[in-house]
């Protein structure tokens, strides 16, 4: 469920798409070949995963011409599929991007390039800000009561804010920073680069991820910065 749709899943594993509101309005119909355990739509509604009782992840497509044909039952489009799937997220704040836990690893994927594992067994519990969150639900069960502090939350970020942090440790030139930024666009690789590119006076640099994130303040900041600058020489 979204705030656009509702899936409902059924034993004979026809998905069924309702448009909200009202929750009576069936859009269309989907045939999978297996019952659907977990369903879940990305942040914009374009795409939806599914994982089925046989622990298949199967990522679709919301195909849009199927939704001005309503009560009746397509085959969906897939996308991509993985084998031996428990647990899926997907990104808050980026359409392309979602979290699946394989058997003990985590994959992070962009579209259907998964980036390198990470071994954990933690169930997920967000993705947002290229940061996921996990819990170790089976080590806190074991005493609910007293749950230890390094069960309790587990933070894994993405190949490209890792990526980000190392250029920005680096003595590069700031162009290197600003054109992987543009090859991955997400605002918290702006955000990150902006406060980096203001601790070494990079105002330019700093000016053009401030917009890139859609922050004002900041952008009157570096303006104000350089006003400034250019007064005291």
């Amino acid at each position: 469920m979204d705030s656009q749709y509702v899936l409902i899943g059924m034993q004979s594993g026809v998905l069924e798409c309702y448009r909200l509101p009202p929750l009576n309005n069936l859009t269309v119909k989907y045939k999978l070949t297996s019952r659907p355990r977990h369903m879940s739509f990305n942040c914009n509604s374009t795409k939806f995963g599914v994982i089925d009782v046989n622990s298949l992840l199967l990522i679709f497509a919301m195909d849009t011409e199927s939704l001005d044909e309503p009560c009746k039952t397509f085959n969906p489009v897939l996308i991509n599929h993985r084998n031996d799937s428990w647990d899926l997220q997907w990104s808050d704040d980026d359409p392309d991007l979602y979290a699946v836990m394989e058997k003990s690893r985590l994959y992070i994927f962009r579209g259907s390039s998964p980036e390198e594992p990470i071994i954990s067994q933690g169930n997920i519990c967000s993705f947002c800000d290229l940061r996921v969150t996990a819990v170790l639900l089976d080590e806190v069960m074991k005493d609910p009561e007293r749950p230890k502090k390094e069960h309790l939350i587990l933070n894994f970020e993405t190949k490209s804010l890792r990526d980000m942090r190392r250029l920005l440790n680096q003595n590069i030139y700031f162009r290197d920073a600003v054109n992987f930024a543009v090859a991955n666009d997400h605002h918290c690789l702006w955000r990150l680069l902006s406060k980096s590119a203001l601790g070494k006076r990079e105002y330019m640099s700093a000016y053009q991820s401030f917009v890139h994130c859609g922050d004002y303040h900041g952008v009157q900041l570096v303006k104000r910065l350089e006003v400034s600058h250019m007064s005291a020489e």
